[in-house]
């Protein structure tokens, strides 16, 4: 990690689990860390659902001592204030007992900071977000894109929003600027911590196949290098800011790169 004041946590690759979600966004395929971009390996993770449901963790799952050492060799040299990111190609709320272990490993490693959950929040409940603040989780960065920016998803972010901080995370691709700048006035009233807007990374070539069905064939990606291309679009995060500040919306935007 180049952010030595960052932990992030990649479910379920990173604590030896299987990547499960209940969505299928455009721009996200189970293929991350893949070595190459002509790589097509199989996205099982809906499947997965499909057949365990929302309880399928699994008993036997613990935490290793590896991981505790792995963070704090990390940690090592930081500055005393952290950001502990929670997110991966498996929805974080499938991985609660994990969430819960690690937020107890930073506790007793006498950690300071600020810890944020990316989910799509299909799985969100008062009970769920209830433990969330038990365990010091401070932020919940809704995608919106994963639910069609439903309202039961809206419903859940002012419900969040009474306990903790709410952020937004949304990829920079045409298709979704309308729908984000028609929900605007709901993000600034609810009281977004913040807006992150993302570039799309591509990481292979089953993942660019399904992401080309939605978007525009004229639609320039970059290759960055035999593992990973970039769709760039700095003038759509432009539109969006223009616009938050022509309404004089307090909402600070995050550019992704």
């Amino acid at each position: 990690m180049k952010n030595q004041k960052l932990w992030k946590v990649n479910f379920g690759d990173d604590v030896g689990l299987p990547n499960i979600c209940d969505r299928n966004c455009p721009g996200c395929y189970d293929d991350f860390g893949l070595s190459d971009l002509t790589s097509s390996p199989p996205d099982k993770r809906n499947e997965l659902f499909n057949r365990l449901g929302e309880n399928w963790f699994p008993d036997n799952w613990k935490f290793k001592p590896q991981w505790k050492d792995a963070i704090k060799k990390h940690f090592k040299n930081s500055e005393k204030y952290k950001f502990f990111f929670f997110t991966g190609r498996g929805d974080p709320l499938f991985y609660m007992p994990c969430i819960q272990a690690y937020m107890k490993t930073y506790k007793d490693l006498n950690y300071e900071g600020y810890a944020s959950v990316s989910t799509s929040a299909s799985l969100l409940t008062e009970e769920r977000l209830k433990s969330l603040v038990k365990w010091g989780i401070n932020e919940i960065n809704f995608n919106l894109v994963a639910t069609n920016f439903s309202q039961e998803t809206f419903y859940k972010m002012e419900m969040a929003k009474r306990k903790l901080n709410v952020a937004v995370e949304l990829p920079l691709l045409n298709i979704y600027e309308k729908q984000l700048l028609e929900h605007l006035p709901f993000l600034n009233f609810v009281g977004l911590k913040c807006l992150i807007l993302s570039t799309t990374r591509i990481y292979s070539k089953a993942g660019a196949e399904k992401l080309q069905k939605v978007i525009p064939k004229t639609t320039e990606v970059t290759k960055l290098s035999e593992r990973q291309a970039i769709i760039k679009n700095k003038p759509m995060a432009d539109r969006i800011m223009k616009e938050i500040k022509k309404r004089k919306y307090n909402i600070e935007v995050i550019i992704n790169e």
